[in-house]
């Protein structure tokens, strides 16, 4: 997936104009199309906190949330 992220936010992921993240939904169309955006939003709020300008505990903290919820999104997601 593309990301558009900023300076300040480096790291998003634009899920509403990204060619593969609309074509997700068509996996599961009833169940995805309003899982799915809720899925990213979340993603991002994640992603917005990571900086590698933090403490390393802190940055393992983050990176490990994140890790978690992309296993958590696949597994509820993807899994039938």
């Amino acid at each position: 997936m593309a990301g558009s992220g900023t300076f300040d936010c480096p790291y998003y992921i634009n899920f509403e104009d990204d060619a593969l993240a609309k074509s997700l939904v068509y996996i599961h169309k009833e169940f995805l199309k309003t899982k799915l955006p809720l899925f990213f939003e979340n993603l991002n709020t994640l992603l917005s906190k990571l900086s590698f300008f933090k403490f390393w505990f802190l940055i393992q903290r983050d990176l490990k949330q994140i890790i978690e919820w992309v296993d958590l999104g696949n597994k509820t997601l993807f899994n039938d």
